[in-house]
């Protein structure tokens, strides 16, 4: 019966040396080879990269990891109840505040928000399970509570609205895509309000009657197309003639190259070659590479 006593005092014993040398040892790694306690690594230059508490070789609660610098690159903290849920703070280089969100299982999930100067959100996601989800929305970094632009996704594709707006809130342009494509209604305002474009896409391609419109709000010139061809070519190259003579009385002597009017005439009538819509096509592009040799 002692020996018994014996026996089962020794192994307490043990456990409870064990249990202390894991809360005062740092960086101790058991027999098995797996991480227990507090763990501290420094770079060469002796600053910290990452501090934290391990279970049998899994993060547990609060973990931070840090710039070389010496700045805070992660604050981390790993649910004890499901170590697959990760809430993180980020931080650049400067020490700035970055993104704030959660991983699950490795993979973002739920709401991510981006930082700019001052803290203020530039940007923000819904994943779900690592794919976009939902609504996502740019701010105007000039100002932080007015959306720039929104999106809505599913399953990382382009779904539903897509909105860009003015600094004042005014709508500036406005479109639908389904699983990726453009598709519905497309709409492009001027600054006060006033409708300058207005057409249809199906399939990724303009589709039916858009019109062109002037700041007075009058039309400017009306195009149909058909799967992404134009239909009424009579009427559309006699609109480009006077275009093209009214774009040189207005830039008064300045160059303007009729070709490039001719393969991508919505870049003029727009105004704005920076708006992704209005960029030429690989087929244009090709077919101006021809008419040149």
């Amino acid at each position: 019966m002692k020996k018994i006593s014996f026996i089962f005092l020794a192994m307490l014993l043990t456990a409870v040396q064990t249990v202390l040398a894991q809360k005062d040892t740092l960086n101790y790694m058991d027999a098995n080879g797996k991480k227990q306690g507090h763990w501290i690594q420094k770079y060469p230059n002796g600053n910290v990269q990452f501090e934290g508490y391990f279970k049998n070789n899994n993060p547990v609660g609060q973990v931070k990891k840090y710039h070389e610098n010496g700045k805070l690159k992660y604050d981390m903290y790993y649910n004890p109840k499901d170590l697959n849920q990760v809430t993180v703070t980020m931080y650049d280089i400067a020490g700035e505040l970055a993104a704030k969100g959660e991983y699950y299982a490795k993979k973002k999930n739920g709401l991510w928000q981006y930082y700019g100067a001052s803290n203020q959100v530039m940007l923000s996601e819904n994943y779900n399970h690592g794919l976009l989800d939902g609504k996502s929305v740019v701010y105007w970094q000039t100002n932080p509570s007015q959306e720039m632009e929104i999106k809505f996704w599913k399953d990382s594709l382009k779904h539903g609205d897509w909105i860009w707006f003015y600094e004042d809130g005014k709508i500036r342009q406005k479109a639908q895509y389904k699983e990726n494509k453009l598709n519905g209604d497309f709409l492009v305002f001027f600054p006060d309000g006033t409708k300058h474009i207005e057409g249809k896409y199906f399939e990724d391609v303009r589709d039916g009657v858009w019109n062109y419109f002037k700041e007075d709000g009058s039309l400017k010139i009306k195009i149909i197309y058909n799967k992404g061809k134009i239909e009424n070519e009579d009427e559309f190259e006699r609109a480009q003639t006077k275009m093209i003579n009214e774009e040189y009385l207005e830039q008064e002597g300045k160059h303007i190259d009729p070709q490039d009017f001719l393969d991508n005439p919505e870049a003029y009538i727009f105004g704005d070659r920076s708006e992704e819509n209005q960029a030429p096509s690989p087929k244009d592009k090709k077919k101006k590479e021809k008419r040149k040799k």
